[in-house]
């Protein structure tokens, strides 16, 4: 448990996420994958050798290059009937090429914002400025938490969109993360504690409730709103407007994006906002009338950006590592444990074994606080000729690091054309695979998920969105017999219809992914 101090005592028991399943997904692009970040305790000279060596070799996609349908060509001339059946055979190797690029099309998939996004993002910038010119002008969301990396941006993530949705500006109070502009080149280095008598209200209202946490707060100008997995907090966040007093203070470390779903006023922004349609071959039925919202990687690419020093040590790793073959897998060890070591083996065997799996050299790149992980992975597929690696800084990892060291290894976590991750709820790698969209193996190794066929996968299991990561408990779904069900009494006396959601109870694993 992490050592807490003064108001970070708050922000510490959100730290917890009971997690529920919520998965949608991102629009297709046809261009090539590209690998990303990854090392191990190789030496980098060695890998370099290997590299230019792989580089000697023919491509082993089955496709015949210019020169060598030259050489075919002027060798078969001579003799009419040896040409025709040469043509045949290539034509027919091409054939099998294009049907198995068209097998694995989500392997070279491409991070694109869905059309709507750019202008959500410019009339959040429009409020930012007015805002910062004159602080009384518009109301504010303002937004704090002490806790993991994962869950902090996930936290701060919902903040951002709730002011985006209620045309407020946004400030947020760094707390525990005091130097992510250091590694970080995000537009959240322009908006930290600031307007200052904003901060400070927010602050006073902080103040009151570490000095008394059970009581309510009173503050006029401030609306405390602290949502974590339990209770029905989140609740007000079905009713538009949330809140009239000037500030809202989010004290969070969940995403909350299915409940803002349920606000009906909230809806028809997040669909022209996030809103994308669904190419034909990540469709079941070609396509049609497919559409899906993509709310949360947009989000992490644009807020969580690394800063010049940290993308060049990390795209040095990829490409000397990760690009060094044909195909990369990465695979999490959230806890490094036996089980979950147990079900990435299970989903990476069934993987490499299908007819489906690219031939030729594929890179490992293993994610884990523990050695012992990363040494099993490392005895088990390196007599098989795969590349194991993992960066030279985390041998020096003991536990879980909220700092530019597990910010990089976040960002290599994403990096991969799949990311196998045997604990299914972990906001860490949530937040990787969103910002680079790769394919996320949620749950690898569990019952009815056969990695060996994942080209029969539905889309949002490939790509999904965050998990709900709220207690969406009966008790909060109660309504009075003078309401009928599915009926949320907001506090204007209106009411908003609600949604099905589905709530799925996870393992005791899961409860405890955060961060």
């Amino acid at each position: 448990m992490r050592k807490c101090s003064g108001l970070q005592v708050l922000f510490c028991l959100l730290g917890l996420g009971l997690l529920h399943l919520w998965q949608s997904g991102f629009q297709l692009s046809p261009a090539a994958w590209q690998g990303h970040p990854e090392s191990g305790p190789q030496e980098v000279t060695a890998v370099l050798e290997a590299t230019e060596a792989v580089a000697e070799e023919s491509p082993e996609s089955g496709n015949l290059t210019v020169d060598q349908w030259g050489s075919a060509l002027s060798e078969d001339a001579e003799d009419g009937e040896l040409l025709n059946s040469t043509a045949s055979t290539a034509s027919t190797a091409l054939e099998q090429a294009d049907a198995s690029e068209a097998l694995t099309w989500f392997l070279r998939e491409e991070a694109s914002d869905p059309p709507g996004f750019s202008e959500f993002r410019d009339r959040l910038l429009s409020v930012q400025k007015r805002g910062h010119s004159n602080p009384e002008s518009v109301k504010w969301v303002v937004f704090t938490a002490s806790i993991g990396l994962g869950n902090w941006m996930a936290g701060l993530s919902s903040a951002l969109l709730v002011a985006g949705l209620t045309g407020r500006a946004f400030a947020w109070i760094p707390a525990s993360m005091r130097d992510v502009c250091t590694w970080m080149d995000s537009p959240l280095c322009d908006w930290a504690r600031h307007p200052v008598h904003v901060i400070e209200e927010a602050e006073k209202a902080l103040e009151a409730i570490a000095a008394n946490p059970k009581a309510k707060p009173r503050s006029k100008s401030v609306e405390v709103l602290a949502i974590d997995w339990k209770g029905c907090k989140y609740e007000k966040l079905r009713c538009m407007p949330i809140t009239q007093k000037p500030i809202l203070l989010l004290l969070s470390g969940v995403w909350v994006g299915n409940v803002l779903l349920e606000n009906l006023d909230f809806l028809p922004i997040l669909q022209q906002a996030f809103q994308r349609q669904l190419a034909a071959h990540g469709a079941p039925h070609g396509g049609q009338d497919r559409v899906i919202l993509d709310t949360y990687g947009p989000l992490v690419r644009w807020i969580f950006p690394p800063a010049a020093a940290v993308r060049k040590e990390t795209e040095g790793y990829v490409q000397r590592y990760l690009r060094s073959g044909n195909v990369s897998i990465c695979v999490q060890g959230r806890w490094g444990n036996s089980r979950e070591f147990r079900d990435a083996k299970k989903c990476i065997d069934q993987m490499m074994a299908a007819p489906w799996w690219p031939k030729g050299k594929t890179v490992m790149h293993v994610a884990s606080m523990k050695q012992s992980f990363r040494r099993k992975v490392k005895e088990a597929y390196e007599p098989q000729g795969v590349l194991v690696t993992w960066p030279s800084w985390d041998t020096h990892v003991k536990g879980q690091r909220d700092d530019v060291v597990g910010y990089k290894d976040m960002l290599l976590l994403g990096s991969c054309n799949i990311t196998v991750v045997p604990t299914g709820g972990s906001t860490f790698s949530y937040a990787a695979t969103a910002m680079y969209h790769r394919v996320s193996l949620r749950d690898a190794g569990g019952a009815k998920r056969n990695c060996g066929e994942l080209q029969r996968w539905p889309y949002e299991r490939l790509f999904p969105e965050p998990r709900q990561q709220l207690d969406l408990d009966r008790k909060c779904r109660k309504r009075s017999k003078a309401h009928p069900r599915g009926q949320l009494q907001c506090p204007d006396g209106g009411s908003k219809f609600l949604f099905l959601v589905v709530v799925v109870e996870p393992s005791a694993t899961q409860r405890n992914s955060e961060g």
